[in-house]
């Protein structure tokens, strides 16, 4: 099963076990300064065909759909027409799904009328996403919202209207440090709530994501994020309030009917000390218990009241009974509002003590970087690599690598180049280079031509028909413009942990030797679990024993390999290394040791470099067994088997 999806993608919590159908990629707004989901993505429609063709491959490898999410951003922005073609396909050929979600956003409930959303409805759209944020327009506005809070009330009783289901997401946090701005976000954001009453509604911390316009706004003090206790508060404000609201006309009530209700009520003692204490203290804790008791007695008495034609002290009695129920809700909120309050307090000392940790993990990075800059920088003496000259052949060259290559061997040679890496020894790996050093000017041969050759040359039609005109066409002499100027540059990306360390030492030292075939220079970065810069290296004077000692300063002992760190860091921090002339190349055994795969890092890596290589240090039998993900990073680079010296230099051949 091949993926069909164009990342990165993003659905709801509750469509966790949803099929997620793209039939827009992006966001049709795509400026909110605090959002940065679909920033990498320019806004599109899908066509139709495209669309079924999805539909098709779906239910080809899919047995059974519970629920459909339609996304991407704001799906309901296309055209209801289209959208029907969607849904009716869908009920074709998933006749079993209970619900189709999708979506939404002010502007686009805004441009459907009330009989296109109806139409939506009885097709199969159960259930509308919308964002609202804040139901402050000041903050709407800062935030580059692009849609009021007016818009916002307005679509949504229309898709309420029509028997939508909604799910309203709101964040708090979003006004920042200030307490007055804070203060009208949450009660405005719970006014808004209020008046639509939505099926679902998300309470959302804000989180400053990187790169994005809210970010750069703080840290230029534009905006200041209020801490965890402030954002709590605003959430109890909005919560709070909207409980006000409700329990105002239950207290009044209580009190206006006080002694008629303490009357009907004179043979129940609970209800007698509850009703007691009610007049005493508005918010009376003593209801938990009494209610959870009392229930039954209360409904039981409000039907003798019926039966016996009681009427008014039957309704009287009913609502009792109702009230309870709201005020034993508002009581269970209060405490999940205490242990939340009590939990932040919690999180807030785990946070702190990981900000420590990561702060500690950076300094501990930065010194090691700071050791290997000064060990490269000690090293390099001449920059001048050696070239030691060939020895004159005794005998006629008879053995070759592949039947086709111009290096003499003879059979010790042989047999050390096919022994797997990590069983040579120091002696076995010297005669292994002093071998490469004696070729190394054939081996820059070889590869440059291949880095040349490997370009493709655009047809020059205008000198292809000069040169045909003066000959009558015959014969018919093809002319190519010439080739630009060679401007690739190498980044080579190494995993140094135990089980690749070998390898990669090899692949490092011949890389150094044949550094003077890439015009733009190459770039070098090692790694375990966290990425570390060792360009200087090239610059070393004797390769063989600065590598040697920048193995021995990076974390190696008790460390296990964790690609996300490594590939995260290379494209965040070194992205500008990586252009359309460079040629990166991996290695390592793509084992994660079952952290997150980085897939997005890899896949941008590839899309932007001219060419991805992976060079795998297992044998291709052991590919994708347990945590290995070969054929995930393969989906975005070459990959090659390359366990000893003869697959390396066979790859060298032929890169």
């Amino acid at each position: 099963m091949y993926d069909i999806y164009d990342y990165p993608l993003y659905r709801p919590p509750s469509e966790a076990h949803s099929l997620i159908l793209q039939i827009t990629l992006g966001c049709s707004h795509n400026k909110c300064t605090f959002c940065k989901m679909y920033k990498d993505k320019k806004f599109r429609i899908k066509t139709l065909d495209e669309i079924k063709e999805e539909i098709d491959f779906f239910r080809a490898q899919i047995k059974y759909v519970r629920r459909i999410f339609l996304a991407d951003g704001d799906a309901l922005i296309i055209k209801t027409s289209t959208l029907l073609e969607i849904l009716n396909y869908l009920n074709e050929k998933f006749p079993e799904k209970e619900r189709v979600s999708i979506y939404a956003s002010p502007k686009s409930l805004m441009l459907k009328t009330p009989e296109e959303l109806r139409t939506l409805k009885e097709t199969g759209i159960e259930l509308v996403y919308i964002g609202l944020e804040s139901g402050d327009n000041e903050v709407l506005t800062n935030v580059n919202k692009g849609s009021t809070v007016e818009n916002f009330i307005v679509g949504v009783k229309k898709a309420k209207e029509v028997g939508f289901q909604t799910s309203i997401t709101v964040i708090a946090g979003l006004a920042g440090k200030n307490k007055d701005a804070s203060k009208k976000h949450a009660l405005k954001t719970a006014y808004a709530i209020q008046e639509v009453s939505p099926t679902y509604l998300g309470i959302l911390c804000l989180n400053i994501l990187p790169n994005t316009i809210l970010a750069k706004q703080a840290e230029k003090g534009k905006f200041i994020e209020a801490s965890s206790y402030e954002i709590i508060n605003e959430i109890k404000k909005e919560v709070i309030d909207y409980d006000k609201m409700l329990s105002n006309r239950d207290k009044n009530f209580i009190k206006k009917n006080f002694n008629q209700l303490k009357s009907i009520n004179s043979d129940n003692e609970n209800l007698v000390t509850f009703l007691d204490a009610f007049k005493e203290n508005d918010d009376c804790k003593a209801i938990g218990n009494i209610f959870e008791k009392e229930s039954t007695n209360l409904v039981k008495k409000a039907e003798q009241l019926l039966f016996d034609a009681k009427l008014e002290e039957f309704e009287l009695e009913n609502e009792f009974y109702n009230i309870s129920k709201r005020l034993l809700k508002k009581i269970e909120k209060e405490n999940i509002e205490i242990r939340i309050e009590n939990g932040t307090k919690e999180l807030n000392k785990k946070k702190l003590s990981l900000k420590q940790e990561i702060a500690e993990e950076q300094k501990e990075h930065a010194k090691i970087m700071n050791q290997l800059n000064q060990l490269l920088k000690n090293s390099n003496i001449d920059t001048n690599s050696k070239i030691i000259k060939k020895e004159e052949s005794v005998k006629h060259r008879d053995c070759f690598i592949g039947g086709k290559n111009f290096i003499q061997l003879d059979s010790t040679t042989q047999e050390l180049l096919t022994k797997n890496f990590e069983k040579l020894n120091a002696t076995e790996r010297n005669s292994i280079m002093h071998y490469i050093k004696q070729n190394l000017l054939k081996f820059k041969t070889k590869m440059t031509r291949n880095i040349q050759t490997n370009e493709k040359l655009n047809l020059n039609m205008k000198d292809t028909i000069q040169a045909a005109c003066k000959t009558g066409g015959l014969p018919l002499s093809l002319n190519f413009d010439k080739p630009m100027k060679n401007k690739t540059n190498l980044v080579l990306v190494l995993d140094v942990s135990g089980s690749c360390s070998a390898a990669s030492k090899m692949m490092l030292t011949f890389i150094y030797l044949l550094k003077d075939v890439f015009p733009r220079g190459c770039d070098a970065f090692a790694f375990v679990n966290s990425l570390y810069d060792i360009s200087e290296i090239m610059n070393a004077s004797e390769i063989e024993s600065a590598i040697n000692d920048v193995l021995n300063i990076i974390p190696r002992k008790g460390v296990y390999s964790n690609y996300y760190e490594p590939l995260k860091t290379l494209w965040g921090n070194y992205k500008k290394k990586i252009t359309k002339d460079s040629i990166v190349i991996f290695m390592g055994d793509a084992r994660n040791n079952k952290n997150d795969t980085a897939e997005e890092f890899i896949k941008n890596i590839g899309h932007r470099a001219k060419k991805c290589i992976w060079l795998n240090t297992e044998t291709i039998e052991k590919w994708n067994k347990a945590d290995s993900l070969a054929s995930l990073y393969g989906k975005y680079s070459e990959m090659y088997e390359v366990i000893n010296t003869a697959e390396l230099i066979s790859f060298i051949e032929n890169f």
